[in-house]
């Protein structure tokens, strides 16, 4: 088999197997509805099907997206507080640097040389 039908035929049983995975839980969400016939009319095949999302699977995505907004939120603050940290320790570091130079200031030339 060459290279090329090779990754057909993968590529193949790759959409095949996706399909077949993802269409049963599709069919599992979602219900399909007729809409009923207008008065004096009857149903034909160009009717399309409505799909309707069940009660249940909105309020469970409704519930899933409460409980991800909330943890967005504890997320920032999180973020928040460990930025005014790290600028806490940015400012407390650069006094201590300056106070260092103040008191050693040969420090630095004398610890250059060395390397």
């Amino acid at each position: 088999m060459t290279t090329t039908n090779h990754f057909k035929a993968r590529l193949a049983l790759a959409t095949a197997l996706a399909l077949g995975v993802t269409a049963p839980a599709f069919a599992q969400s979602v219900l399909t509805v007729t809409p009923p016939a207008p008065v004096g009319r009857t149903l034909s095949d160009e009717t399309p099907p409505v799909l309707v999302a069940q009660a249940n699977d909105t309020a469970t995505l409704m519930l899933r997206i409460q409980q991800l907004e909330e943890q967005i939120r504890s997320l920032n603050g999180r973020v928040e507080g460990l930025t005014f940290q790290l600028t806490q320790m940015q400012t407390l570091v650069q006094r201590q640097s300056e106070e260092n130079a103040a008191r050693f200031p040969g420090a630095r030339r004398r610890c250059a040389g060395k390397t």
